[in-house]
């Protein structure tokens, strides 16, 4: 594993939380690594920072996956079953484990680059579409997707998609490519009723539309499109 070191002082933004380096806070060059390989991370003095992932040829040359020194398993499948298992968790605390809900968001859950959105679908069950939009995450996305199919059990079944259609990747030399399942059957996603908050239920399509198949944040606004209508034609009794 390559160590990179910072120049003095480059280390204080990082230690107060932020979870990337550029490029012209190293001692040396970052092209002495392959996009998406594992770095391990010092300060100036030459203690242990974080290992994360880099690239040669970004101005965000690293980023952080676990400031713990132990943690060398990074982009593991055991790395990513508990990343998983605490942003799952998470979502459950806070009463979302019922109705579709962005997983895994990327930095905000330990894992940058790595977007995961479950779907609750009448259908089929709960179904999971993975967004990878850098190339340390797209190199690992084999055991993504093995860690993932060990929650299928507690699921009840799921149905995994791999989802490489944002342009964003190229900023980082990856293809942008149609969406694809990588595990459990296509059958009915091209037009999927999922369930959201509030009883709402909407059809989308999970297999053809725009980057996830639905824009989860936007639950509450489609609630209160809902009670707008409702409004508006019981004026009309």
């Amino acid at each position: 594993m390559k160590i990179w070191r910072l120049k003095k002082g480059a280390d204080a933004r990082f230690r107060r939380g932020h979870p990337w380096i550029f490029t012209s806070e190293l001692v040396h060059s970052a092209k002495e690594i392959l996009p998406g390989e594992v770095v391990e991370l010092h300060d100036f003095a030459g203690k242990f920072l974080a290992y994360g992932y880099g690239h040669p040829s970004s101005q965000i040359c690293f980023r952080r996956l676990s400031s713990r020194s132990k943690d060398k398993d990074v982009l593991s499948e055991s790395f990513f079953v508990e990343r998983l298992r605490v942003a799952r968790d998470v979502r459950v605390r806070a009463g979302l484990g019922e109705f579709s809900h962005r997983w895994v968001f990327a930095e905000a859950d330990g894992v940058p680059g790595l977007v995961i959105d479950l779907f609750l679908t009448v259908e089929n069950g709960w179904l999971a579409v993975v967004q990878a939009s850098t190339a340390g995450i797209d190199r690992a996305l084999p055991q993504v997707f093995a860690a993932l199919k060990t929650f299928a059990g507690e699921l009840g079944g799921l149905t995994i998609v791999e989802a490489p259609s944002s342009k964003t990747r190229t900023l980082e030399g990856l293809a942008v490519a149609e969406k694809r399942v990588v595990f459990g059957s296509p059958r009915g996603l091209e037009s999927s009723s999922i369930r959201l908050r509030a009883g709402l239920t909407l059809q989308c399509d999970l297999l053809g539309g725009q980057k996830t198949g639905f824009f989860l944040d936007q639950q509450s606004n489609a609630g209160l499109l809902r009670d707008l209508l409702i409004h508006h034609f019981k004026g009309y009794q």
